[in-house]
C-alpha cells in the first residue's frame, strides 16, 4: 500500500520523482532497489497521478494548519481520496444511464456499487488501486457515451482525449492492460 502513497507524495509534494526521500530513516522495504542509483516503487504510478491533486491541496493547507497529530493532514486527505472517486463514479454511472435513457432505481444502483466490494477498498484499504480503477473505467465509459451522442466537432476533441485518458487509466495498474 505504501508504494502508491510514495507515488502521490513524490508527484504532489516533492515534484521530483525521486523516491529516496519519501521515507527517511526507513529501510526500502516496499521499493525496488535493483537499479544501482535509483530507488523505485514496484507498483505503477497511475494511482499517484490520480491522488496527487488532492495531496497537493492538502500539502498547501498543511502549511497553515497544524494538527499536532501522529497522522499528517496529507495522509488523512489521501485516505479520503478513493471515497471521493467512488462517489464520483456513482454520479457518472447515473449520468451514463440517463444519457442512454435507461430506467433504474437509484437505491438499487447504490446497492450494487456499494455491495460489490469496491466500497471495502475505498473505505478500508484506501491505498489500493481498486477505487481508482473503478473511477477510470467509469470515466472511459462516460466519455465513450458522450462520443457516441455528440456532434462532429466534439467528436474530434474526444478522439484525442479518450486515448490520452485511456493511457493514464492504464497506468493505475499495468496488469489491466492484459
Amino acid at each position: 500500500d505504501a508504494e502508491y502513497y510514495y507515488h502521490a507524495q513524490t508527484i504532489a509534494v516533492d515534484y521530483d520523482l525521486d523516491y529516496s526521500n519519501q521515507m527517511p530513516n526507513t529501510p526500502y522495504r516496499n521499493l525496488n532497489s535493483e537499479y544501482p542509483n535509483k530507488v523505485l516503487p514496484v507498483h505503477s504510478i497511475g494511482l499517484g497521478i490520480f491522488a496527487s491533486p488532492f495531496l497537493f491541496l492538502s500539502n498547501q493547507i498543511s502549511e497553515y494548519v497544524d494538527l499536532n497529530s501522529v497522522i499528517s493532514l496529507n495522509y488523512f486527505i489521501y485516505s479520503l481520496t478513493p471515497i471521493l472517486y467512488l462517489l464520483l463514479s456513482i454520479i457518472l454511472i447515473e449520468k451514463i444511464l440517463l444519457l442512454n435513457k435507461l430506467n433504474y432505481k437509484k437505491y438499487i444502483l447504490y446497492l450494487i456499487v456499494l455491495g460489490s466490494g469496491i466500497s471495502y477498498f475505498a473505505f478500508e484499504r484506501f491505498s489500493m488501486s481498486h477505487a481508482y480503477e473503478f473511477f477510470a473505467t467509469t470515466v472511459l465509459i462516460y466519455l465513450m457515451t458522450i462520443y457516441e451522442k455528440s456532434s462532429l466537432s466534439n467528436k474530434r476533441k474526444l478522439k484525442f482525449f479518450i486515448p490520452v485518458f485511456m493511457f493514464i487509466a492504464l497506468t493505475i495498474r499495468w496488469s489491466n492492460y492484459f
